[in-house]
């Protein structure tokens, strides 16, 4: 029995340690997109090059007043994003999706360290 638990705690552990290792580009854009609409600077800055820390804080402070103005609908269209296609070449990838009121967006992300990262830079 005690033999069972351990190994039981063993597989939960090496699954927690390891669950993050498989992130997609697409998962990248999605956690950088959700740390944008909480307003989280750092955080949407840890999921990017250093090119894009600049546009992020723009864009956080921009949203943060449409919300305290009228219910930010920027938020709300970043909400209705759909994930059309992923493509990955090599280092670098694409992310294309759309939303209630822009179509065709694109988002390059470079892996970093192991790490799918946002950046501007083709």
């Amino acid at each position: 029995m005690k033999k069972n638990l351990l190994y039981c705690a063993a597989a939960l552990l090496a699954a927690g340690l390891f669950s993050g290792c498989g992130e997609s580009p697409t998962d990248a854009v999605k956690a950088w997109q959700n740390a944008v609409i909480a307003g989280d600077v750092e955080k949407a800055n840890s999921l990017c090059t250093s090119n894009m820390h600049t546009k992020n804080k723009l864009t956080i402070a921009i949203m943060k007043l449409e919300r305290d103005r009228n219910d930010g609908p920027r938020i709300r269209d970043i909400k209705s994003a759909k994930f059309v296609e992923e493509k990955i070449e090599g280092e670098a990838a694409t992310v294309k999706f759309h939303t209630e009121k822009q179509s065709d967006q694109e988002i390059t992300l470079h892996k970093v360290n192991g790490k799918w990262l946002i950046d501007s830079k083709k």
